[in-house]
């Protein structure tokens, strides 16, 4: 990594900024400097209070409550994530990387510039700062295998941010087709409609598969031996779906990492955020190789190829 030309790609990114806020006039700046200041407050209020609540509110939970509040924390997150793609999609690029082809500069600079400015949107501001500290507070509140928590976190928001920086990539291309553009946007709603649904459909089915499942004679027995037992367990315990589930789906290996390390057991962290960090590194790489494509005109080269064929017609004779 060249550092002179990472700092005047920098330097470029606070120029062009800069002259966006003079174009728009005092007022226009005046109200861009007290939304960032908005934004950092938010983001800091929002890490004082996971702080708090770790230390007194979490720190001596069960580890299916540490699986619960961290799946409604990133399911949270993902909502107002899946909600803001629809304008991240339209928005365009920081740095035109069009403009710069032609110069002997790093472009990986420049891409990951872009991949950074893009993601520092509300979803990130109001709710990393508030993981972190919610981690900090279970590790101040005793549990020192929360420390895992950070990397775990980390490397989830990454994996998720570096695949929608890919998909984001991907939709950009396809919508330069004004026909296709407004199918695209119907079709990125319902997605996200259909997978806001997604985790009420799952809990139906596994509490109607619980419900129909026969009992055994140990569990009869172990209920009759210890009913108040049975009744405190019945409120925490989670199917047997959600956790196989927990194992396989990326963005749930925060609360299953959680839940581990409230027994005890480091792996299922260490493993979801090695994970998530080589995911996401292929998400980035992916993405990098389609915006340097998609700027060098390669796509527009395949498509010119193919037009040919689809232009033939039949001859007739006179």
């Amino acid at each position: 990594m060249n550092w002179s030309q990472l700092r005047t790609i920098i330097w470029l990114r606070w120029r062009l900024s800069r002259n966006q806020w003079s174009r728009g006039g005092k007022i226009n700046a005046i109200l861009t400097i007290i939304i960032t200041l908005i934004g950092l407050g938010i983001g800091f209020i929002g890490g004082i209070v996971g702080l708090l609540a770790g230390i007194f509110a979490l720190s001596k939970a069960p580890s299916p409550v540490m699986l619960v509040v961290w799946d409604m924390i990133i399911g949270m997150f993902l909502f107002f994530w899946l909600a803001g793609i629809v304008s991240e999609i339209q928005r365009a690029e920081t740095i035109d990387i069009s403009r710069l082809l032609h110069l002997p500069i790093s472009l990986r600079n420049v891409f990951m510039i872009n991949y950074i400015a893009s993601h520092l949107t509300t979803s990130i501001i109001l709710f990393l700062p508030g993981m972190l500290g919610l981690s900090a507070g279970l590790i101040l509140g005793g549990r020192g295998f929360m420390i895992l928590m950070f990397p775990l976190v980390l490397g989830i928001i990454f994996m998720i941010t570096a695949w929608t920086y890919c998909l984001r990539g991907w939709l950009v291309t396809l919508m330069m087709n004004k026909r296709r553009r407004r199918a695209i946007i119907a079709g990125v709603t319902f997605a996200f409609i259909l997978l806001s649904q997604i985790p009420y459909i799952v809990t139906n089915l596994t509490d109607r598969r619980e419900r129909h499942k026969p009992k055994t004679t140990e569990s009869v027995q172990s209920e009759q031996k210890a009913p108040d037992e049975s009744r405190e367990r019945e409120k925490i315990v989670i199917p047997n779906g959600l956790l196989v589930a927990h194992k396989v789906v990326p963005f749930l290996w925060v609360g299953n990492g959680a839940m581990s390390l409230a027994t005890g057991n480091i792996w299922p962290a260490v493993l979801g955020a090695a994970g998530g960090f080589l995911l996401g590194g292929l998400g980035l790489r992916r993405a990098y190789r389609s915006t340097i494509r998609f700027y060098q005109g390669q796509t527009a080269a395949k498509s010119a190829k193919r037009k040919p064929k689809a232009e033939k017609r039949p001859l007739f004779a006179a």
